[in-house]
């Protein structure tokens, strides 16, 4: 395995650890969102969600798939946010099959489509 693969795969059961047990701690936490809880966030929560998505494919990708990385990179250059959101509010909206899965699920697929 490559050292950077190894690097990932520990830091993602480092975080998956953390998140148990701060999930553990905090009941209230939103921990799974699904398509339906996703609609129903405010247009704040949405940016918020869809910008941590961002964050999270991209940090992931640059360590295990630069060339995905920088597709994705280019194919939000110049896009904001608030049009990710509309954008990924229209998929769920027109994909009400996936309403009930991951919302980061649904994201993934937001982003294969570019």
């Amino acid at each position: 395995m490559k050292k950077k693969t190894i690097t990932f795969l520990v830091l993602l059961i480092i975080f998956l650890l953390i998140s148990v047990s701060f999930l553990n701690a905090q009941e209230s936490l939103r921990y799974f969102v699904d398509g339906n809880k996703y609609l129903d966030f405010s247009k704040y929560e949405k940016g918020c969600y869809v910008a941590g998505m961002i964050d999270t494919v991209c940090a992931i990708l640059i360590n295990i798939e630069p060339e995905a990385y920088h597709e994705i990179v280019e194919a939000f250059n110049g896009m904001t946010v608030s049009q990710i959101v509309k954008m990924f509010n229209k998929y769920l909206e027109e994909n009400p099959e996936e309403l009930h899965i991951s919302a980061a699920i649904s994201f993934l697929n937001v982003i294969r489509e570019l």
